[in-house]
């Protein structure tokens, strides 16, 4: 290849760079407005949570508030349907003790008027046959002796009827007076099982009311549930989106490194044939071939090359392939190995992560894990492989080292 050439080759794989460098800084710019966005949106989500268990804890507080008060209405409703079941049947019994005595003061009116009768008949018979006088009664008696036996007759007969008319009108009283307050007792329960029935007519309204209130608080309280489980699922998937347009922005900002890092690859390795597989400073830690073990003492044949690398420096795909293997290898920790065809294929290992998964197609340059120091390692650094047909070999000519 004349200079020519290699001058225009360098001079278009600048100019691919650059605008690479400039979509990747356009990318970076979108992802971060996206999540700004993102973040902002999951805020206003996160708020309707918030005012959902809000509105859920205070249905809960007013319907616990409601069933405490239904517990000493049952309460109160159970102590007053005992006293109306005993105040009906007090009732019924001063019904009927009022019906009694009001029979029985009936009877002594009866038994009083029929006694005034008696008294009036004989009155009536005494005067309509010309009741004979004192001095009648005189002469008409054989003997003074007969004349006071007549009048004493007389006088007993008179007698006996007042004194059962004044018994009459005595127990008359009585039985009127022992009414009245009868009457005044029936009245007085009467009453007292009205104010129960209203009472308890009362309580059971209210009760129907706080059962009413506490269903549609229920249903409160499924909805606030619901709407706060949406809300949750619509804050984890805008999380989720937030993390990917962070590993978008990320992916953005690495593929910058990237061509940045290309760049000064290219003018300064022109020759080699595999991208430099770490995204930061050249350096080699230890080279191919046999070398003293890091690990137990004594030599061991080293089949790769260990190149400088911090801690999650980002890992690039030597040259385009596919993804053979992305896992973790006893000795290598986690494993990348890609195979660019014809036989050809490179392996990277110590990885902190890998990003990317078997089967995938990768290109040259591409981020395909993250430096660090699992397996068998003494530090953070890529362990870099070459193989050809399943047989390792330097990588050292492949990089542009020898």
């Amino acid at each position: 290849m004349n200079n020519f050439t290699q001058f225009s080759l360098r001079k278009f794989i600048g100019f691919v760079i650059a605008v690479v460098a400039i979509f990747a800084v356009s990318i970076t710019a979108i992802a971060n407005d996206t999540v700004r966005d993102l973040q902002e949106r999951r805020q206003n989500v996160q708020d309707s949570v918030r005012e959902q268990r809000e509105l859920l804890a205070e249905a809960q507080a007013e319907r616990n508030d409601m069933l405490a008060e239904i517990v000493l209405m049952d309460i109160e409703l159970t102590e007053l349907s005992y006293a109306y079941v005993q105040a009906r049947e007090e009732l019924e019994d001063a019904r009927a003790l009022l019906a009694f005595s009001e029979e029985s003061l009936e009877r002594a009116e009866e038994r009083r008027e029929a006694q005034m009768e008696t008294l009036r008949n004989r009155i009536r018979f005494m005067h309509e046959n010309n009741s004979i006088t004192y001095i009648e009664l005189l002469f008409t008696s054989d003997s003074i002796n007969d004349f006071l036996s007549n009048i004493e007759h007389i006088s007993r007969i008179i007698e006996h009827d007042n004194t059962i008319l004044d018994s009459m009108k005595e127990t008359e009283a009585r039985i009127a007076a022992h009414t009245a307050a009868v009457a005044v007792h029936h009245n007085d329960v009467e009453l007292l099982n009205f104010e129960l029935e209203n009472r308890i007519e009362e309580l059971e309204i209210n009760l129907a009311t706080r059962e009413r209130r506490i269903n549609e608080l229920e249903a409160d309280e499924e909805h606030y549930r619901a709407m706060a489980a949406l809300f949750e699922e619509e804050a984890r998937e805008i999380q989720l989106a937030i993390l990917n347009a962070e590993a978008l922005a990320e992916a953005a900002r690495q593929a910058r490194m990237v061509a940045t890092s290309n760049q000064r690859s290219v003018s300064v390795a022109s020759d080699a044939i595999f991208q430099w597989p770490v995204d930061g400073p050249r350096g080699v830690n230890s080279g191919y071939g046999w070398r003293q073990r890091p690990f137990g003492g004594g030599s061991e044949f080293h089949e790769g090359v260990d190149l400088r690398a911090t801690m999650n420096t980002p890992i690039l795909a030597a040259a385009d392939g596919i993804v053979t293997q992305s896992q973790y290898r006893r000795g290598y920790g986690n494993t990348v190995v890609i195979s660019h065809g014809g036989g050809l294929s490179t392996l990277y290992a110590h990885n902190s992560r890998n990003i990317v998964e078997v089967g995938e197609e990768v290109m040259r340059g591409q981020i395909i894990a993250m430096a660090g120091s699992t397996g068998l390692s003494t530090g953070p650094h890529l362990h870099f492989e070459v193989w050809i047909n399943g047989s390792h070999t330097d990588p050292g000519p492949y990089l542009g080292l020898n």
